[in-house]
């Protein structure tokens, strides 16, 4: 029980690393467009990293702030089961 506790704390830091790393793309995304001036076709690429980037950060806003990090810890207080199985991204 203790190594799955492990596991799992180490897995919410590798999350939050993962979800900094996003958000901090989709800034400098936005920084290269807005500053820097780019080719058209170049332009039209970036356009096209930025929606991706931006749908992942939706994604992050979700699990952070919509139901599935208030389940999982709805299960931890209620003392159970295990929470790596559960619906979270």
């Amino acid at each position: 029980m203790q190594a799955t506790e492990e596991i799992m704390r180490d897995t919410k830091g590798f999350k939050a690393y993962m979800a900094l790393l996003i958000t901090v793309a989709v800034i400098g995304t936005l920084f290269l467009l807005i500053y820097i001036p780019l080719p058209p076709l170049s332009k039209d690429a970036v356009l096209l990293v930025l929606g991706g980037l931006l749908a992942r950060l939706g994604d992050i806003y979700s699990y952070y702030f919509g139901s599935s990090e208030g389940s999982q810890r709805k299960t931890e207080l209620l003392g159970g089961g295990d929470t790596s199985k559960g619906d979270n991204p």
